[in-house]
């Protein structure tokens, strides 16, 4: 990914989410890793802004001193809904003290429409804000 070099894909059964990692770091030791988590659409999400009300709901319940700020929609090339991102800085959280989540839908073959979060996250800023621009390709890739 562009200035951070290659990224290797690991999971995690843990988090429930596909990890991209810097070549020669892990989990533990990036300074910026990227997770990728798809959801089915049920409960209380019947919409992408549903989906994203519901989880920055629940993230503020966790983590109060959160400020999230709304960032310009990344257009994807395929076609299909725009990935809407967010800015998250989380003062309390040192692992993941500011991040870019977007979020978007899809369908599989099946047709079945589900949810996507995909997150660059890190305890330096810095780092994340130098990835944003190969983060936002990422997503209009997708």
């Amino acid at each position: 990914l562009g200035k951070l070099g290659a990224w290797l894909l690991t999971g995690s059964k843990q988090h429930g989410a596909q990890m991209l990692v810097p070549k020669g770091k892990d989990f533990h030791s990036a300074e910026a890793l990227i997770y990728i988590k798809v959801l089915p659409q049920q409960g209380e999400a019947n919409s992408v802004e549903e989906f994203i009300k519901v989880s920055q709901d629940r993230w503020r319940e966790s983590v109060p001193d959160t400020k999230i700020t709304k960032m310009p929609d990344v257009a994807r090339k395929n076609g299909k809904t725009a990935f809407q991102p967010y800015q998250y800085e989380n003062p309390s959280q040192p692992q993941q003290a500011f991040e870019y989540v977007a979020f978007g839908e899809d369908t599989d073959p099946e047709g079945n429409k589900y949810f996507a979060m995909v997150v660059i996250t890190g305890r330096d800023r810095k780092k994340i804000e130098q990835a944003g621009g190969p983060y936002r390709a990422f997503l209009g890739a997708h």
